[in-house]
């Protein structure tokens, strides 16, 4: 979820080396998504709705609900992506009388479940991206006879399985830059006592991005002129506490920036010329956790808001996101709730 990324790197690192709260955002410039076609461009939102004791997969395009066929089965829509000729979304589906999942996806409603060579359950897709209009990249997990998660990628015709199944390990985030494929997620290493790793792999060869001593985990990545950002958490130590916690961090070229004090993890990317937007969310005085929008670096709380940023989207100078309960306008400060909200896109 999740766009294109065009900003300057020099210029980002010094902003995030600034940061201070603020309540009144920068405006933003362009989709940073490829579909900066004039005007503000429709909104779409994938999720689910709950219908009497199971969800069922929907999206919503500028609020009106568009039913999403699982041939009767429960399912969830978990990354959208839409252009001139397709909308594209994908998630999971639960098994026919039972409680296991399977990864599955649509395109133009049309459904399809991905191949699983473990036949394996628990599985999901996590996120999309799409090249030359309908080449379709996804990312996700699927539970291996191992009884661990494997991190995979399914692209055009075939899918990979990033680690082998001997520890747990899932992929979040997925985008193509100059034909190279980059996914992130983390892998777990039972070496150290099964901490979570912040990982990305480059075209399937992973490179480590957490430190080993706290779990770590790779939410989004984008690449912009060879440089590789992704956003995620990490456990930091924290000296006035001597103790780590897990905050929203953000690493260019692997090298890391912390972006909360108290706790927090940041989950989405998106930006737009010299300006990068970062969602998830940060822990405020006593445990509460708001939702976030960091602005080259510059923290923007949601209020008295509970939840999560879990993805969104910058066009023609507004921004909007979705927590999983809430559609949130925050050019306009506006908040709709149609049903569980996973990802956004706008066209």
């Amino acid at each position: 979820m999740k766009q294109e990324l065009f900003f300057c790197c020099a210029l980002f690192a010094l902003l995030v080396g600034c940061r201070k709260e603020d309540n009144d955002p920068p405006p933003a410039n362009n989709d940073g998504g490829g579909n900066n076609t004039g005007g503000p461009g429709d909104i779409y939102i994938c999720g689910s709705e709950d219908i009497g004791s199971a969800n069922y997969a929907r999206y919503w395009k500028n609020g009106q609900e568009v039913e999403l066929n699982s041939n009767g089965r429960p399912s969830s829509a978990r990354t959208i992506w839409v252009n001139d000729d397709h909308v594209f979304v994908a998630g999971t589906v639960r098994e026919q009388g039972t409680t296991l999942s399977q990864p599955c996806y649509w395109v133009d409603g049309d459904f399809q479940e991905l191949d699983n060579d473990d036949g394996s359950a628990f599985c999901s897709v996590e996120d999309l991206f799409v090249t030359n209009g309908d080449e379709l990249h996804m990312v996700g997990h699927v539970r291996a006879s191992s009884g661990f998660d494997k991190a995979m990628y399914w692209g055009p015709g075939s899918s990979t399985a990033l680690t082998d199944g001997s520890t747990d390990a899932q992929a979040h985030g997925v985008c193509v830059e100059g034909g190279s494929i980059y996914v992130c997620g983390y892998v777990d290493n039972q070496a150290i006592g099964g901490e979570r790793i912040a990982t990305y792999w480059l075209n399937g060869s992973p490179v480590t991005l957490g430190d080993g001593y706290g779990d770590s985990e790779a939410n989004d990545i984008r690449v912009v002129n060879g440089d590789v950002i992704v956003v995620g958490m990490e456990c930091v130590y924290v000296p006035a506490i001597d103790d780590c916690l897990e905050q929203a961090v953000i690493w260019v070229n692997g090298v890391r920036d912390v972006l909360t004090a108290n706790g927090g993890e940041a989950l989405a990317l998106h930006a737009d010329g010299s300006t990068i937007h970062v969602g998830g969310m940060a822990v405020l005085g006593m445990g509460t956790e708001l939702p976030t929008r960091w602005v080259n670096g510059v923290t923007y709380s949601l209020g008295s808001l509970d939840g999560t940023i879990l993805d969104l989207f910058v066009r023609d100078g507004e921004i909007h996101s979705v927590t999983g309960g809430l559609y949130i306008d925050h050019s306009t400060d506006t908040y709709n709730s149609y049903g569980g909200m996973y990802g956004i896109h706008i066209h």
